[in-house]
């Protein structure tokens, strides 16, 4: 089964290092299970993920549209399982309500990984977003070569990647649009 999962670009390295490993499953409002979210839908918009936000309090929301992780999961891994049929199952029921009403009617798409994915099982990493943060460094697994490919509306103006072959740093030297703005 083809799934996707959506995190900030300050997560890229953590995750290229350990895998996909960290996540909140909340089963009410104070409990909560950890598993990896999925999606078989493509576009990270309609699924409550948050865009970049600076809060008052000094603190900094990531943009979880930024990259798209691709990876297969056999349908029949046990570790992996529906959010729907799970949720209705394990959470609380305003909980399960609330979190689907937060994804835009797209929660028949979730699945949750309740396991590490390691980074020589993501098939493709996508950086979505036209203003990252200045510098990002990454590690492609040696073991399943995949290709950061960029795909931001913009490219042209706001990014300048370098890709090295498999398993050599990949240094992406990207300018955001706001630091150029500036300059201008």
């Amino acid at each position: 089964m083809i799934l996707y999962h959506f995190t900030g670009l300050e997560h890229l390295d953590a995750i290229m290092k350990d895998g996909l490993s960290i996540g909140d499953v909340p089963t009410s409002s104070t409990e909560g299970k950890t598993g990896v979210w999925f999606t078989t839908d493509q576009d990270p918009a309609g699924h409550g993920l948050g865009v970049e936000m600076d809060l008052p309090n000094g603190g900094r929301i990531p943009n979880k549209r930024a990259v798209r992780i691709t990876v297969s999961i056999p349908s029949s891994d046990r570790k992996l399982v529906s959010w729907m049929k799970w949720g209705r199952k394990h959470c609380n029921p305003d909980m399960f309500d609330r979190l689907n009403r937060s994804g835009g009617g797209k929660c028949k798409s979730w699945y949750i990984y309740f396991s590490t994915v390691k980074p020589d099982q993501f098939s493709n990493i996508e950086i979505l977003t036209s203003t990252p943060p200045r510098v990002v460094f990454a590690q492609l697994p040696d073991a399943h070569c995949s290709e950061l490919r960029t795909i931001a509306p913009s490219l042209n103006l706001s990014w300048r990647a370098e890709t090295y072959p498999c398993g050599q740093n990949i240094g992406l030297r990207l300018l955001s649009l706001r630091s150029r703005i500036r300059s201008r």
